[in-house]
């Protein structure tokens, strides 16, 4: 039996929890009328990640606007700190290749009941990567680059969100990269994708 209905039906309440919003009272703000408080962040996170089928650790970057203590927009970057094993053939011969990812792009949030010391926020990050296979078994090579793809990535993600000080957040999180569209000789789309595991630090006017 597909999972894709069932995994559909997961995104979409996924969807449904990251746009329902702040469930407290507080003053309605609109696009084009203006919020009526903005603010900002930027950040640091670690991830623990499935790649290919192994354990890995990405590094990254983040920031973003904040819109009524509630929406954030903004951008994230990710790079890998580990690489994995692929089987590949090289010249005609099989070899062990090094797998690492980048990847980056933009980034959606919602706080629920940012008022609170302990909260939820669900994300959505869409954007776009760079898988790089490279090997040490080349003879008269001491690392070659054989074979590098972009890939479209898809990560949504349930973090909960601990307010440190009236600047600084920790969260950490659960979530899922979903890879679409690489075109490799020695992986797959659903390698590159895999759980993740988080922990953030933020720094802003929240």
């Amino acid at each position: 039996m597909s999972t894709a209905p069932r995994k559909a039906r997961c995104l979409l309440v996924f969807l449904s929890l990251l746009f329902a919003g702040n469930g407290t009272a507080q003053t309605t703000g609109y696009l084009l009328d203006g919020y009526q408080e903005q603010g900002g962040y930027g950040g640091v996170e670690m991830k623990v990640t499935g790649i290919n089928n192994e354990i890995g650790v990405l590094a990254g970057l983040q920031g973003g606007w904040i819109f009524n203590h509630s929406l954030s927009l903004g951008a994230a970057w990710y790079t890998s700190l580990s690489t994995h094993d692929v089987n590949a053939r090289i010249n005609s011969v099989d070899r062990i290749g090094q797998l690492s990812l980048s990847y980056g792009g933009a980034m959606v949030k919602m706080n629920l009941a940012s008022h609170r010391v302990v909260h939820l926020q669900p994300s959505l990050f869409f954007g776009i990567g760079q898988t790089s296979l490279t090997s040490t078994e080349i003879p008269g090579w001491e690392e070659v680059l054989f074979e590098r793809n972009v890939v479209t990535i898809l990560e949504p993600e349930l973090k909960a969100e601990l307010n440190l000080s009236r600047h600084i957040r920790v969260l950490g999180g659960l979530g899922w990269r979903l890879a679409f569209g690489l075109d490799s000789a020695h992986l797959t789309a659903a390698e590159v994708g895999g759980y993740t595991a988080s922990l953030t630090v933020r720094f802003g006017k929240f």
